[in-house]
């Protein structure tokens, strides 16, 4: 008699007691069929390209704000505007910390899609589980980016209200 199949009260439950996914991932009886399999090398192939192309714009980005900061026309335009060589080199600064933060989920993205290549090549459970929890890294951070921005705009609005009400209440 099967241990899984017996109830509370000793009995032998005909019915087999359905796993969680958890425990069919631990028993190493999770598979996928071919068909999962062609739609996961698709989406390693299109993650790879994307986050590739996009480590590229952030590079050429890059190379537009280094060659625009030291140029000598760039400065002489702000300066028209009231911005001195401080405010440039802070302007600098701000541009490398949103480039710095945009090339972290970049990463991660790419990491999965080359994680998952290998996975699927050499049929490695443990490469797969690597490759989504950098999948799972790059969709944490962008729902938590999602949330800020969304509670960035929650606070423009809020403000444009008082303001628009503030308008109205002095004419």
């Amino acid at each position: 008699m099967d241990n899984e199949n017996i109830d509370g009260l000793g009995q032998e439950n005909p019915i087999p007691q359905p796993h969680s996914v958890a425990d069919e991932i631990r028993n190493n009886h999770f598979h996928l069929n071919p068909l999962a399999i062609s739609y996961l090398s698709n989406v390693a192939k299109w993650s790879g390209f994307i986050s590739l192309t996009t480590l590229i714009m952030l590079g050429f980005i890059l190379v537009a704000l280094i060659f625009g900061i030291f140029a000598s026309g760039f400065a002489a335009i702000f300066s028209e505007y009231g911005l001195s060589g401080a405010s440039l080199v802070g302007l600098f600064i701000f541009y490398i910390i949103i480039l710095g933060i945009a090339i972290i989920p970049t990463l991660w993205l790419y990491k999965f899609s080359q994680n998952t290549k290998k996975a699927i090549a050499s049929r490695d459970s443990n490469q797969i589980a690597e490759a989504f929890n950098y999948l799972s890294k790059y969709y944490t951070f962008s729902g938590v980016a999602l949330l800020i921005v969304l509670g960035f705009y929650a606070i423009i609005i809020v403000f444009m209200i008082f303001g628009g009400l503030a308008a109205l209440m002095s004419s």
